[in-house]
C-alpha cells in the first residue's frame, strides 16, 4: 500500500507529516501487509435489458435498481460484479489495537482502509487483462452511490456465494462485515463510447431537439 493513501485517511495533507507519525504510520503497514492476507472474487453477467432506473442482469435473481446504477451501465455490453475483502483477521487486528493505544488504531484502521482499496485495483486489474483493446471499463460503481440501494450487497453476497468464497456477511442494518470490504459493479464498453455519444448530442445534452419540451423556444436554435 502507498503511505500517501494512509495519510490521506488519516485527514493529512500531502507533505504535511510529522516524523514520528510517519516512523509508526510505516510500523503498521508492514504488520499489515504481514499478516493480513486480502482476497477477491469477480464474476461476468450479460446485461438482459436496461432501463433508465433498473438494469437487468442474465443468471441473477436480482435487479441493479436505480437512476444512478443505470446510467453508470448506459453503454455497457456486460459488466463484472466484484468484491474483495481483507478478511476476519483485519477485524481481529483492529480490535486487538483499540484496547492498547486508540491512536494506533486510528492508523490501523486508516491502513486497512487503503489496503482494501488497493486489493480491490488489483481485482479490477485482473478483470482489465481479461477484456479485448476494443474494450473499456467504467469506474467501479458500490451500492450506496447515488440511489444504488446498499440492500443489494445481501443478494450479491448470497447469488454469488461470497459468504462462503471470501466470509463476506451483512447485519440487519446493511453493514458488511468484514468491515474492510468492497463491492462493485464494474462495466464494459466499447472504447470511445460514452466520448461518441456526448458528442452526438445537442449542445445541452439532449440527442434531439424532437424529444425536448423547449424545442419551440430554445436559444440553442435561434
Amino acid at each position: 500500500m502507498q503511505i500517501e493513501e494512509v495519510m490521506r485517511y488519516l485527514g493529512y495533507k500531502k507533505d504535511h507529516y510529522d516524523q514520528q507519525t510517519l516512523q509508526r504510520v510505516r510500523e503498521i503497514m508492514e504488520v499489515v501487509e504481514d499478516t493480513i492476507v486480502p482476497h477477491w472474487d469477480f464474476q461476468s453477467f450479460e446485461i438482459q435489458k436496461w432501463s433508465k432506473d433498473r438494469v437487468a442482469l442474465t443468471d441473477l435473481p436480482f435487479f441493479l435498481e436505480g437512476e444512478s446504477i443505470a446510467e453508470h451501465l448506459q453503454f455497457a455490453s456486460h459488466i463484472y460484479v466484484m468484491a474483495a475483502t481483507l478478511g476476519v483477521e483485519s477485524e481481529r487486528y483492529l480490535l486487538r489495537t483499540q484496547a492498547v493505544s486508540m491512536a494506533d488504531s486510528m492508523i490501523v484502521d486508516s491502513c486497512l482502509s487503503a489496503y482494501v482499496e488497493e486489493a480491490a485495483d488489483q481485482c479490477e486489474q485482473e478483470i482489465r487483462n481479461l477484456i479485448s483493446d476494443s474494450e473499456e471499463l467504467t469506474f467501479r460503481f458500490s451500492p450506496g452511490y447515488g440511489d444504488f440501494p446498499l440492500g443489494v450487497h445481501q443478494e450479491m453476497i448470497r447469488s454469488l456465494r461470497w459468504d462462503r468464497i471470501l466470509g463476506i456477511t451483512v447485519t440487519n442494518s446493511m453493514m458488511m462485515v468484514p468491515s474492510k470490504s468492497v463491492i462493485a459493479v464494474i462495466g464494459v464498453e466499447k472504447t470511445g463510447k460514452q466520448k461518441e455519444q456526448k458528442q452526438a448530442m445537442m449542445p445541452c445534452g439532449n440527442q434531439s431537439c424532437e424529444v425536448c419540451e423547449l424545442k419551440d423556444t430554445c436559444n440553442w436554435k435561434k
